[in-house]
């Protein structure tokens, strides 16, 4: 009874059917914010002037360093990780065949789906999970050439061309085309000198040593790399004839530490870090930005804080793409909560409380309760909550 009556309360799918691009990066987060830190290049410059065409704001995450799958499934499926077990892996331990996600609703749709990762396609158990999830494609590392590696890994550059011509060669025949990217240049380690001297951008924290600032820089130059992929996607995408919905995040914060007794991360340096609440010192640490982009709305606008299962969720909503009614209740929660993660609740003012109002804590029971009937339940919710359109 208590399933049926909160079933009840959802909204019905719908939205247009718009092309969407997912683009999850690889430790992008805004450095800029660190106190005492200079470059020789802005690191940011499309961020920056995207944020006058389409919605920004942060999300929330409850790692630092890691835990880029769960960022991942939270996105993909509005499922939060605050409801599974504390060191669990979703990819590993939860998905199964015709798994309720973005890929599975898109490609019941009709759309063409693929998910391109410039690693081994063993990571997270991906080939599987992507399988499971709906996914018609995987394109992993062995797809790209040895000519595309920028630094240790494939580069951001090759991966915007590559999305580029998987959605012209999908899109050839007409359907719709859901693509899902996760980057791969910016992960660590962050070794002095991995770029060519005329590739990096010389970053510095104020008194620390040049073995630092060259680790440092090299961190700098992968966040610049990524901000270029937006550029590239976004100039390509505004002259596309088809509607086309883009959502850009970071994954996680990274580490770069600072030498001596107490390891600071330079995140955690100066006086705006260290005369923080607990709460906000962990908003600093813990938070990506974002950007919800379409070239049919390039409207500029305010998303607010976010974790990581309202992100999907919200960025649907705002662009107005075909979404399941599990999307939009969500993100229709979003005047009272930005979501739930770490013993952390957002509040709409985008400030973090662990004492949730009643609507918050009635709401995060409500989805906890549709979560566990889709992983472990008997999936009584899932044609409500999933169900096409008419």
């Amino acid at each position: 009874k208590a399933m049926d009556s909160v079933v009840a309360e959802l909204p019905e799918s719908g939205g247009r059917r718009a092309e969407v691009i997912i683009v999850m990066q690889e430790s992008v987060y805004d450095m800029t914010k660190a106190e005492g830190v200079s470059f020789s290049e802005p690191v940011l410059p499309n961020d920056q002037r995207l944020a006058n065409e389409g919605v920004t704001g942060s999300v929330l995450q409850d790692k630092r360093g890691g835990g880029t799958s769960d960022f991942e499934f939270a996105v993909l499926t509005g499922f939060s990780t605050s409801f599974l077990a504390t060191g669990s892996v979703p990819y590993i331990e939860y998905t199964y065949p015709d798994f309720p996600s973005l890929p599975w609703f898109y490609s019941n749709a009709g759309y063409r789906t693929a998910a391109i990762h410039p690693y081994q396609a063993s990571s997270y158990n991906r080939t599987s999970v992507y399988k499971d999830m709906g996914f018609e494609r995987f394109i992993t590392e062995n797809d790209f050439d040895s000519t595309d590696v920028m630094g240790n890994y494939i580069g951001d550059d090759a991966l915007a061309h590559r999305i580029i011509a998987e959605y012209e060669q999908l899109s050839a025949e007409g359907e719709n085309v859901f693509i899902h990217a996760v980057s791969m240049q910016n992960h660590s380690p962050y070794d002095p000198g991995v770029y060519p001297a005329g590739h990096t951008v010389n970053a510095t924290v104020e008194d620390f040593d040049d073995t630092f600032n060259q680790s440092f820089s090299t961190l700098a130059t992968g966040i610049r790399d990524a901000d270029a992929l937006m550029g590239t996607l976004t100039d390509y995408f505004r002259t596309v004839d088809r509607d086309v919905a883009l959502l850009f995040f970071g994954d996680h914060q990274t580490s770069v530490l600072l030498e001596g007794e107490s390891a600071q991360d330079f995140m955690e340096t100066g006086p705006t870090y260290q005369n923080a609440s607990a709460a906000e010192q962990f908003a600093i640490t813990h938070t990506t930005p974002y950007l919800f982009w379409a070239n049919y709305a390039r409207q500029p606008g305010q998303g607010g804080l976010l974790t990581a299962d309202r992100l999907g969720t919200s960025f649907l909503q705002t662009c107005d793409v075909l979404r399941p009614a599990w999307f939009n209740w969500l993100a229709g929660q979003n005047g009272s909560l930005g979501g739930s993660t770490a013993g952390y609740c957002v509040n709409p003012d985008n400030t973090l409380t662990g004492q949730p109002t009643l609507e918050q804590s009635s709401l995060l029971s409500k989805q906890e309760m549709f979560q566990y009937d889709l992983l472990f339940g008997r999936k009584r919710a899932l044609d409500a909550i999933y169900s096409l359109p008419e």
